[in-house]
Formats: structure tokens, sequence, C-alpha cells
């Protein structure tokens, strides 16, 4: 039994995919966890961005190492990835795997990559400095929430909203808001689940049939790193 390191870096569309999950081996931090996640919209839900840790629990955390022990006896795999694609690497042990992110390891590897795929959406119910965005339910207002027990810092220098407005399963418009926004600083810190209402006067005409979602770049801080990041809503 062993530690289990997964990152998803890379990718095409700015900003690039900047998500790392570290879980800790058996003994006296057994099943501890530490993610970092830049762009909540790469899974399905999408999910808060920044800092999240906890314990998973002792059931999840026995699937979880058979499932790496599993691969390690498999040995290193290293798999073609499509250009453009963001990177998978999975390490556990001596053993490692590269691929996209849409690829099927297959075997024991692809039992132990869909698993730490699923963790990607699951864990981060367990935020220690992270960022939501929180669209109004009839589409006509969108908030940036805090989550978690530790301050966060935002850079909303370079902010950029954007809405869109779904026909169906059909784009039909879309807005943007990028640069100086009024009535928001550079830099905010935010803590206590405090939140901001973003400006998203987008103007489209709503009917029963059209839906909005939202999307927001902007930067957060780990730690001294200024970390580039993007959120979407629903």
């Amino acid at each position: 039994m062993t530690a289990i390191h997964y990152e998803r870096a890379g990718g095409f569309e700015p900003p690039r995919d900047h998500e790392v999950l570290d879980i800790d081996p058996p003994g006296a931090n057994a099943g501890a966890f530490t993610l970092w996640r830049s762009v909540g919209w790469t899974t399905h839900p999408a999910t808060p961005v920044g800092r999240f840790s906890g314990l998973l629990d002792s059931a999840q955390n026995a699937r979880l190492q058979d499932e790496a022990a599993a691969a390690e006896r498999a040995g290193t795999v290293l798999i073609p990835i499509p250009p453009d694609s963001p990177i998978e690497t999975i390490v556990v042990g001596q053993a490692r795997a590269m691929m996209g992110v849409h690829t099927d390891a297959g075997a024991a590897w692809g039992v132990l990559t869909a698993h730490l795929r699923q963790l990607l959406v699951a864990l981060t119910q367990s935020p220690q400095a992270a960022l939501a965005l929180v669209l109004a339910p009839d589409g006509r207002a969108a908030r940036l929430a805090h989550q978690g027990s530790n301050p966060l810092l935002i850079d909303l220098s370079a902010l950029s909203i954007r809405a869109f407005l779904w026909d169906g399963r059909m784009p039909a418009r879309e807005w943007v808001a990028q640069g100086d926004i009024i009535g928001l600083p550079d830099r905010l810190t935010v803590s206590g689940g405090m939140s901001f209402e973003l400006p998203f006067n987008h103007g489209f005409d709503l009917t029963y049939r059209h839906r909005v979602t939202a999307r927001v770049e902007l930067a957060i801080y780990d730690g001294a790193t200024r970390v580039p990041v993007s959120l979407c809503a629903p």
C-alpha cells in the first residue's frame, strides 16, 4: 500500500488545467487527501476551484488502495496523448501512468483512473479555501462565494464574465464582460462564506424554453502563487 498522486495538466483552452490530488498511504494519516482544482468546468458536474482537504472514509480508502495496488503490479503505462489534450499523470509506488484525459487505460489502470476522475468532483465537498460560482435560478444574476475555513485571496484584475443563452440544446446568444469592471477591486480577500455579486447584465430575453449558463475566469492565490482559474455554472 502506498501514497497515490494524480494530476491533470495542460490543454489547449486557457486557463490550462492544473488539478492535483494526493492521498496519503495507510498509517497515521490513512486516507487523508489534499486536492487543488483550477478549471472547475472540465468535469461534470462543474465544481468550485481552490484547495480542498479531508479524510476518505475507511471503505472508500480500502477500495482505492486495492485499485492502486493492482495498478502498481501492472507496471508503468505510457499511452500516446492526442495533440492539445490535457495530460493525466498517476503515480503509485514505483509505477506510473500517463495518458490524455479522455483515454481509457484499460485493465487495472483504467479502474484506478476512473475512480480518481470521480474524486475530482466528489472531494470538492470538503473545501479548505475555495471559490464557487453561483447562478440565480432565473439566470439573471451571478455571484462568487467563498467556501471553507481558510481565507482566499482573489485577483480580479483580469476578470472575464460570460453568459450563454441556450434555446433547448442549441446556443443562441453570448454576452461578455472583460477588463476593468466598475465596482470591483483588483484584489480581494474572502473568508467566512462571504459572497459578492458580479456584473451580469446580459439583457437576454428569457422564455420558458431558454436557459442561461455562466463562465468566469480570474485568478486566485495558493500561498504566494497566483493561479489562473475558471468556473462554470450551473
